[in-house]
């Protein structure tokens, strides 16, 4: 027995290393990359449907079927993804294969309870585009890996014959990587950004299931509640550049992100609702149904950001790439007398977000392009040479102009 235990702490210790190798898709670029777990085999073979119990089995997604484990339970299982991808171009196929959960499951004479680790998420892609001009061509590469782990511990009991309830605490951690880079043919230098992420955090999710005898059949009833949690992450960015024909590490820059409060951030996790509804008879035969929603726009990651993905509905958005900054005096050497005064004040970009935005603009052209019409057009209505000298003279003589220019060609000398 001491043994068995050994063997599966030191699985347990090796699993976040290679956990997170769990996708191949370029979609895993988004919020925590791609889902992993979705149930055990248990579950999968029954459709998805979490709250099927028996003796012998438990899903780890739902706690309160712990109450009816007899026989402990070890739980291990992979999984192995082919996905193919394509365009208007080619087809590219993808295979990825990993661990996708681990657990033990133990009874006792009032409760049963469990503990393991889970792949939550992973994030895992390689994108190369080659933009080809006269002079030069240009290959920009992006590429990521990693993803978020949760290990977790679980209890769940009985609180009548017939009604069962459970509880789960997890704790997340892990990191991800974001790597692009950009070469351009014949000069001997490239430009690497490395962007990582390191984070942790608590969640909690609660179960409910009524089993209510009905003749030789049963009837069963389930919820379950997962409620919005933080995930925090500490955050580092760093411009690398690399020289082609030595593999030299040239000069390095360490992104300030602390000047725009992206050192450390905080991630939401949306809470989800779920409910089932089934009938069976025991040992024989079951049908059931599940329906779960998820607050999906409640996530937010600020330090990773893609245009075009959101993770909030309706809201506006702005028709510039605005720029944190701060406001202060203006520098001794950009001081020109009658333009630029001495005691004027200047607008100091923040490092690291105009730099974030440069890259949004450059990776979604189109996008900024047309937010840039869009913003050319408001501009020349409301700053039209015309309405701007009326609102000049309006400011130094009042609103009425007229009786001003009347005043005014009264007082003209002609000479004749």
């Amino acid at each position: 027995m001491t043994q068995r235990f050994l063997l599966l702490f030191c699985l347990l210790a090796f699993f976040p290393s290679w956990s997170q190798v769990g996708t191949g898709s370029p979609y895993s670029f988004g919020g925590l990359g791609e889902i992993n777990y979705r149930g055990n085999h248990w579950t999968r073979a029954m459709g998805g449907v979490e709250f099927y119990t028996d003796s012998i089995h438990v899903d780890f997604n739902n706690p309160a079927s712990l109450s009816s484990l007899k026989m402990t339970n070890f739980s291990l299982g992979l999984d192995y993804r082919n996905t193919t991808l394509k365009d208007n171009q080619s087809t590219h196929a993808v295979t990825t294969s990993s661990l996708n959960y681990m657990g033990v499951s133990i009874p006792t004479k009032y409760f049963g309870f469990n503990f393991g680790l889970l792949p939550y998420s992973s994030v895992g892609y390689r994108q190369e585009y080659r933009n080809v001009e006269e002079e030069a061509t240009e290959i920009q590469r992006y590429e990521g890996n990693g993803g978020l782990n949760m290990a977790f511990v679980s209890v769940g009991f009985k609180i009548h014959k017939w009604w069962s309830v459970g509880a789960m605490l997890r704790y997340g951690f892990g990191n991800i990587t974001h790597r692009s880079s950009q070469l351009i043919e014949n000069v001997d230098r490239t430009t690497f950004l490395e962007s990582n992420s390191s984070m942790s955090g608590v969640s909690y999710k609660f179960s409910t299931l009524l089993k209510v005898p009905l003749g030789q059949q049963r009837l069963h009833f389930y919820s379950a509640y997962t409620p919005k949690a933080t995930i925090n992450s500490q955050n580092a960015e760093v411009f690398t550049t690399l020289s082609t024909s030595t593999s030299s590490v040239g000069q390095q820059l360490i992104v300030d992100l602390a000047a725009s409060g992206l050192d450390e951030t905080v991630m939401i996790l949306p809470q989800s609702l779920s409910f089932g509804f089934g009938i069976g008879r025991v040992k024989k035969w079951f049908v059931g149904g599940q329906y779960q929603t998820i607050a999906t726009s409640d996530f937010r990651n600020d330090f990773i950001t893609l245009d075009g993905l959101s993770y909030e509905n309706g809201n506006k958005k702005p028709f510039f790439a605005d720029v944190d900054y701060d406001i202060a005096p203006v520098q001794p050497h950009a001081v020109w007398d009658g333009v630029v005064q001495k005691d004027s004040m200047w607008c100091y970009p923040h490092e690291g977000h105009y730099k974030m935005r440069l890259r949004q603009v450059r990776k979604n052209w189109d996008k900024w392009k047309k937010k840039a019409k869009t913003l050319r057009k408001w501009v020349l209505e409301n700053f039209a040479s015309e309405k701007q000298h009326k609102l000049f003279a309006e400011s130094v003589y009042g609103e009425d102009l007229e009786s001003w220019a009347q005043d005014l060609n009264s007082n003209v000398i002609v000479n004749e």
